[in-house]
């Protein structure tokens, strides 16, 4: 007969098992979940032949134990308002050279990310090669982005939230300018949520907002 002394040690000794148990799973088994997150600025340029390119800085990470392997990305971009989309292409990875100015880094490879661990890519979106005037930014007004990431052995991509950027006017004179110039520069901008952060002088009335809503 067990008595009540001996209960004690035996429950102890289930439940740092237990403890044991999920330890093991998350540290070693638990299965990798990606996360897909834009960064807050984008640039956009047309090549010579008038196809449209997107830099946008894309931070993967993966919350689980095991590793994930995303076998391709691609933007989805929307006028607002407008059902329909396009779809851009990766072309390849660039990095920042010491000059900020963007370097080739590598072609649009697969990407391995490791268990808690997150990877930061540029990554350079083309339109149609082929067909270069299919889509070009010549418009002005506010458009939605979808970062997308097919994972390794499936046909349906994962996406991040949607994040809009503002194309003014003068950014589109710039842009159509650059095109009859046959030029490659580009125009920086910012995800919409991020525009009211840009560098400027704070009233007191803005400040007090700030510290207020801030969080410790």
């Amino acid at each position: 007969m067990i008595e009540i002394k001996d209960i004690i040690p035996i429950t102890i000794s289930i439940v740092a098992l237990f403890v044991s148990i999920i330890s093991i799973y998350v540290s070693r088994f638990r299965p990798g979940k990606l996360y897909l997150t834009a960064g807050e600025h984008i640039h956009i340029s047309h090549d010579p032949t008038g196809s449209v390119k997107f830099i946008l800085p894309m931070n993967v990470a993966n919350s689980g134990s095991r590793h994930l392997t995303i076998d391709r990305v691609a933007l989805l971009i929307q006028d607002r308002g407008n059902p329909e989309g396009y779809l851009l292409e990766p072309a390849f990875y660039l990095a920042l050279a010491e000059s900020g100015d963007f370097k080739y880094d590598s072609l649009s490879v697969p990407i391995t990310i490791f268990g808690g661990e997150n990877i930061t890519k540029q990554v350079m979106f083309n339109s149609s090669i082929e067909r270069p005037t299919e889509f070009q930014m010549t418009k002005a007004g506010t458009y939605d982005l979808t970062l997308l990431a097919w994972l390794h052995g499936s046909t349906k991509p994962q996406k991040s939230e949607f994040f809009s950027v503002v194309v003014s006017e003068e950014h589109i004179v710039n842009l159509r300018r650059y095109i009859e110039e046959k030029k490659s520069s580009s125009v920086k901008l910012r995800q919409s949520k991020w525009r009211a952060w840009d560098a400027h002088p704070c009233k007191e009335t803005e400040v007090k907002d700030i510290n207020k809503s801030a969080i410790l």
